[in-house]
This record gives C-alpha cells, sequence and structure tokens, in this order.
C-alpha cells in the first residue's frame, strides 16, 4: 500500500490522475462498439468472435509488460513504440526499403507491437522528435542539479503522459472492436465481436485500465525515488550509474517484450512484486530527500533570499481547518525509530497551535494524531535547537531523539528557538570545546611537566 504521507501529499495528483482515468475510460466506451450488421452466418460469426477475444487477452498479457517498460522509462518507451509502429507502417513511408518490410513481417506476430501501427505517434518525425527527446532526458538526468529541476517540472509531465498512455493502450481494443450479429460475406477476413462479447471486452478492459494504472504508479514512483535518492546522496556519480542502470533495464525488458514475450510477463512480474515490497520504504526515504535537502536547494535557485513560510505550503488543509490559529507548521523527521510511537524518517509536522507545540502525525479519514515531543524523550534529558550546514534538529546531547528538518528555515532560527522554548544547542558545542581545550591544556601541562623533569635530571647527571 502506498505510503501515508505520499497519499496526502499528493491528494491533486491523485484526483487529477483519476479524473484522466475515468474520462478515457467514459470517452472509449461511448465511441468504441460501432455496431455492423450483416447477414445471419452464426457459425462464423461464432468462430471470428472467439478469434477477436482471444487475441485481445494475448494483447492485454502484453500491454501488462508494457506498463511496466513505462514505468521504467515512459519517454523512452514511446520512442520504442514509435520506432516500432514506423517499422510497421514501412510499406507506407518506406516502401522500396527490403530490410524494412522483412523486419516488419518479424515483428508482426509480437503483442508489443501488433497495434502499434495504428498509433498516432507510429511515424517518422515522432519517432525522430521522440527518440531525440529521451536521449536529452538521460543526459539532463545524468547531471544532479538538473534531475533536481526535471523533478518539479519535466518529471511530473513525463509521469502524467505515461499514465495516459498505459489507459489508453489498455483501452485500445474497445476502439478498434466492431459489434456485429453475424459475419459479412463480402468482408470474410474481417472481424466482428457480437454485443455480448463486446460488453465482456469492455469489462475486461477497464479493469485492465484501472490494474495497469495502478501497476504503473507503483513501479513509476519506485524508480524515480531511487533516482531522486541518487541525487540527494553525497556519492559523485550516483546519479550517472543509476540512468545507466535504468536505461540498461529499460532495454532488456523491451528486449524481451519483442523475443520472448512469455519471459517478459514473467519477469515484470517479479518487477511488480519488488516495487510492492519496497514502495513504502522508497517513497519515505524520498520524502526525507526531498524536504530536507532538494527543496532548500531549489529555494536557492528560484528564491533566493525569500524568507521562509513559518506555515508550510503543504501543510495539509484538513489540519488547517481544525487548528485555525496555527503560526508554525514544518514538514520535519525522526531519524530514530521509538517504538508504538514513531518510525524512522517518518514525516510529521512541528506544529506551534498557538499556543503548544507538538509533532502532527496526518492519519486518513481521521483527526490528525498529536504527540507530544516529551513522550518520545522518555529519560527527559534536555532538549536543544541545533542549526547545522546541512539541516536542522531539534535533539538532546546523546542523539538519542533527534528530528531533522529542511536549512531552508535557518532564517527564522531565532524566533524558532522563542517558539519551541529551547536552548540553542551552540551551548553543548561551547562546553564540549571548552571540555577539549581543557584537556588538552592538563596534556600539555603534563607533558611540560615531564619534561621538565627530564631535564632537571639531565642537568643534574651533569653538575
Amino acid at each position: 500500500m502506498p505510503d501515508r504521507e505520499f497519499i496526502t501529499q499528493n491528494k491533486r495528483y491523485w484526483r487529477f490522475l483519476a479524473a484522466i482515468l475515468v474520462f478515457m475510460v467514459t470517452a472509449v466506451c461511448f465511441s468504441g462498439g460501432r455496431q455492423a450488421f450483416s447477414a445471419d452466418i452464426a457459425a462464423d460469426t461464432e468462430t471470428q468472435v472467439n478469434t477477436t477475444l482471444g487475441e485481445n487477452m494475448e494483447y492485454y498479457a502484453g500491454i501488462f509488460s508494457t506498463t511496466v517498460t513505462t514505468s521504467v522509462n515512459p519517454t523512452a518507451t514511446l520512442a520504442v513504440l514509435s520506432v516500432v509502429g514506423m517499422v510497421e507502417n514501412s510499406h507506407i513511408y518506406f516502401p522500396n526499403t527490403k530490410w524494412l518490410i522483412k523486419l516488419d513481417d518479424m515483428l508482426e506476430n509480437v503483442p508489443f507491437v501488433r497495434t502499434a501501427e495504428t498509433l498516432p505517434i507510429s511515424n517518422p518525425t515522432a519517432a525522430v522528435i521522440l527518440t531525440v527527446i529521451t536521449i536529452a532526458l538521460y543526459v539532463m538526468r545524468s547531471v544532479a542539479a538538473a534531475k533536481a529541476f526535471s523533478e518539479a517540472t519535466v518529471d511530473k509531465i513525463e509521469q502524467t503522459l505515461g499514465y495516459v498512455v498505459t489507459v489508453a493502450l489498455s483501452l485500445l481494443p474497445l476502439a478498434q472492436t466492431e459489434i456485429a450479429s453475424a459475419a459479412d460475406p463480402a468482408q470474410p477476413a474481417k472481424k466482428y465481436m457480437t454485443a455480448f462479447s463486446y460488453m465482456i471486452l469492455a469489462v475486461i478492459a477497464v479493469m485492465s485500465a484501472i490494474f495497469n494504472a495502478l501497476v504503473y504508479m507503483v513501479i513509476y514512483n519506485c524508480i524515480d525515488a531511487v533516482e531522486f535518492i541518487a541525487v540527494a546522496i553525497p556519492v559523485n556519480g550516483a546519479n550517472l550509474v543509476t540512468e545507466i542502470l535504468k536505461m540498461i533495464l529499460h532495454a532488456v525488458l523491451v528486449a524481451l517484450q519483442i523475443f520472448s514475450p512469455v519471459l517478459s510477463v514473467i519477469c515484470s512480474v517479479i518487477l511488480l512484486i519488488v516495487g510492492i515490497v519496497l514502495f513504502r520504504i522508497l517513497t519515505v526515504m524520498m520524502t526525507y530527500y526531498k524536504y530536507v535537502y532538494i527543496q532548500p536547494l531549489m529555494k536557492a535557485i528560484f528564491h533566493h533570499g525569500d524568507a521562509s513560510q513559518a506555515v508550510h505550503k503543504k501543510f495539509p488543509r484538513k489540519a488547517q481547518k481544525l487548528y485555525p490559529d496555527v503560526v508554525l507548521a514544518v514538514p520535519i523527521f525522526s531519524m530514530n525509530d521509538h517504538y508504538g510511537i514513531l518510525k524512522k524518517r517518518e514525516m510529521l509536522w512541528l506544529v506551534d497551535k498557538n499556543p503548544g507545540v507538538c509533532l502532527m502525525r496526518m492519519r486518513r479519514f481521521r483527526k490528525p494524531l498529536e504527540i507530544d515531543i516529551a513522550s518520545i524523550n522518555r529519560k527527559g534529558d534536555p532538549l536543544y535547537l541545533h542549526k547545522a550546514v546541512r539541516f536542522n534538529r531539534i535533539c538532546t546531547e546523546d542523539r538519542r531523539v533527534e528530528l531533522i528538518f529542511s536549512s531552508e528555515y535557518s532564517d527564522r532560527f531565532a524566533d524558532l528557538l522563542t517558539e519551541l522554548d529551547l536552548p540553542d544547542y551552540q551551548i553543548v558545542l561551547n562546553r564540549k570545546k571548552d571540555e577539549r581545550d581543557q584537556k588538552a591544556k592538563e596534556q600539555m601541562d603534563k607533558w611540560k611537566g615531564k619534561f621538565n623533569r627530564i631535564a632537571t635530571r639531565i642537568n643534574g647527571s651533569n653538575n
């Protein structure tokens, strides 16, 4: 299941995707299933209906694999579909190119490309444009700063595009199927469906669209989280290695779909299971790195000099309605697992309800849960507010309690000291520095005394 905070923070996006799904399903159901009546030849109709339905089921197995491939890289998959569709239409665009015609014959029985020729992108122009865009995106995401920028712009467009493509491919058989009471003797090669078979196909198509949309969301967000974490972690070249591995994975999935459809489905199922298992872990880490590392970087680039907002712009509206007098709402993360209370890197909100400071956990369909900071500081050790280079933290001296929030609030550090009623951690740092200096002085005095004793002995022996 998706992480609680992932759903809460992306509520508008989920609604938008649901709206697209409903719109596309409705549009195809009303536009598809055209009526085509002909002579009453029941036997021929039954044969053609069974063949068509069977082919569609095989098509949906291929669409599941296509969904997984699209999830890894939507733009690259579109580019592949465009190139393959162009090859399928080679008799139109390149009628005298024999090797393309032979390649078309080889790909004709592959479910992945069976309907590629009907897609609007199945032409040389679209193939060239999508291929160039795919290469440009790979290069851009190999640069950490560029990936951070694309996360807020290009990636959102690409994610939505991949979702639309996934749903559209799932509904494509509905738009291309005709309903007939019997086969048409004048067009024996043309396949029709009875109304009842079309209804079965419609149910399968809609269920496939919903299922594939969920599969796409799970795997895409896992891949995106891995890319995001590779950018955020302080390891040189991590994002470049991630993009290379992503490119290899996508190429392998495409090759399997073309040359071994059955193995492709098996690998897609395995990848889906891995994605479901890792979904929560990766989205939790992605949320942490996004708020603690990436947002300060984006603020420094696009809003340099602007004061940080006391109430974060993504503070949930549900909480704002319950607590209209809130003067502080900051996303904050626990770096320790406080069993039964907080989980490691769980996103919470540091809230001043005016009056009263607490940690707030958002919950689906229920009132937000208030957590007293004292409840996780069971030993009652003094808490401090620490302004570090990479982030800010509320912590005890031994770090058994450590709550991290973004460095973009460093400009409000003096106000936070007052609002949270916490001492500055600099007190601890100064004390530790004094202790180190005192130990160094004592060590120096010890060595001086030892040196003086040795010097005295040497002088005495010389005399």
